[in-house]
């Protein structure tokens, strides 16, 4: 009995996790297709030039074709039946709503392919609520221009706040907004209302409860009524994530504070010339000398050249470059520091696999040159004899560099072209779907 149920456990289990597979876009050289993981075609190549996803789960997705000189789009669902006509010259999902424009004008649907509010408006954002703020006017003149809201049934009103600024989307609530009336940023709410009045002299969206705001003294950050939690006296500020807030002082040093408390977590003492960047929990210093990567502890996890920038890799990875493009000077970073074996002249994360992680790599013909302008050496390249291959976290080659393009399809497959055939393969280079290059 127990293993009866144990097994039919499984079976749902299996059956549960390839419901979940989204279904995959994939664009090639003339045509577009959607295809499932194992290779099956749910819309052939043919019925649009391009397809894009609009959502992680493979619900919605957006079909184009070229007409007359300019694309137009359609609404199509996990299935690939259209939801709505091919007449809109974007799709965007915002707060589970679509947002499309037609003819330089914005309109919203639902993800259904119902219209909530035609196509009449110079911008328009969701208010999360199911409704929309909206202008009628040039946002990027300068005149002043009328906010609108537009209720879940339709309605339109004035809410009577004027702005010479362009619309932001919402966070927590509330929007941030510059006003006509003092060029000053608020923050708006649902309805088009001040729920913060206009004081400041720059004000981003709100990140778990705190924004990023400044006034003449510097920069600094606000709770969700407008109080000052970090006081604003820094010459920059990098808030990005709601983890960390790194904030650049006058000397060239950097502080990072705990957004929720305000506490200080690290310092890293710079000096003139010396800038920051502070994003996916990582810190990258460059002082002119050297380039120093910190997670947002403060803790040192490798230091690179002058010319050196790192990325995200997989598996707490980082994507190290230092040096000049051609050369190979792109290694694998990992999470304590270390190297691995292995340069490549191009390298950028694929996914993680069965606990492995994957990386694409470009390889090419490059040589040397000597730039006595810029009293350096670079390379020259020809952009057509590239070749991409395959490695593992490891740098262990997994494929050859044969492929003349190779993307991330879906969670688990690449899309590839090679030679006269394109199409999805695994990581171990087997074709999932395959059609061909050759024109007829």
């Amino acid at each position: 009995m127990c293993k009866r149920l144990l097994t039919a456990l499984l079976a749902a289990a299996l059956l549960y996790s390839t419901a979940l597979a989204a279904p995959i876009a994939a664009n090639f050289l003339d045509s577009a297709a959607l295809i499932d993981e194992d290779g099956a075609v749910i819309v052939a190549p043919g019925a649009y030039d391009f397809i894009f996803a609009l959502d992680d789960a493979g619900e919605l997705f957006c079909g184009g074709s070229n007409e007359g000189g300019a694309y137009r789009y359609a609404l199509l669902n996990g299935a690939g039946e259209p939801l709505s006509e091919q007449v809109y010259d974007m799709l965007a999902l915002e707060d589970g709503v679509v947002v499309f424009t037609q003819g330089s004008l914005y309109g919203a649907m639902t993800t259904g392919g119902e219209v909530l509010a035609e196509a009449a408006y110079t911008q328009l954002v969701s208010n999360g609520e199911g409704g929309f703020l909206a202008l009628t006017t040039d946002c990027f003149d300068d005149q002043s221009d009328g906010l609108y809201r537009i209720d879940e049934t339709g309605a339109v009103s004035a809410t009577g706040v004027q702005t010479l600024g362009t619309l932001n989307w919402f966070s927590d609530g509330l929007m941030p907004l510059i006003s006509a009336e003092n060029n000053l940023y608020g923050y708006v709410d649902a309805s088009g209302q001040w729920a913060i009045r206009p004081q400041f002299a720059y004000a981003g969206p709100f990140i778990e409860g705190r924004a990023l705001a400044s006034l003449t003294t510097g920069y600094g950050l606000i709770d969700n009524t407008g109080n000052w939690v970090l006081t604003p006296k820094y010459p920059d500020i990098t808030f990005e994530d709601g983890e960390l807030a790194l904030a650049v002082e006058g000397d060239g040093s950097a502080t990072g504070f705990d957004p929720a408390t305000c506490a200080e977590i690290f310092r890293i003492e710079g000096g003139e010339g010396s800038y920051y960047a502070a994003y996916d929990g990582v810190v990258q210093a460059f002082d002119g000398e050297k380039t120093c990567l910190y997670d947002y502890s403060g803790r040192l996890i490798h230091e690179g050249g002058a010319q050196a920038s790192y990325a995200r890799g997989e598996n707490g990875q980082f994507i190290l470059s230092d040096g000049p493009w051609g050369a190979e000077c792109y290694r694998i970073v990992r999470a304590d520091g270390t190297l691995v074996e292995g340069a490549w002249q191009s390298l950028f994360p694929l996914f993680t696999l069965d606990g492995m992680g994957y990386y694409g790599f470009m390889a090419f013909e490059a040589t040397p040159v000597y730039v006595e302008e810029l009293d350096e050496e670079q390379y020259d390249w020809d952009p057509d004899g590239v070749r991409y291959g395959v490695v593992d976290e490891n740098g262990e080659t997994v494929l050859n560099a044969r492929y003349e393009a190779l993307s991330v399809a879906g969670e688990k497959r690449l899309l590839v072209r090679e030679s006269d055939a394109q199409g999805l393969i695994d990581v171990h280079g087997n074709w999932i779907y395959q059609i061909s290059t050759a024109r007829e």
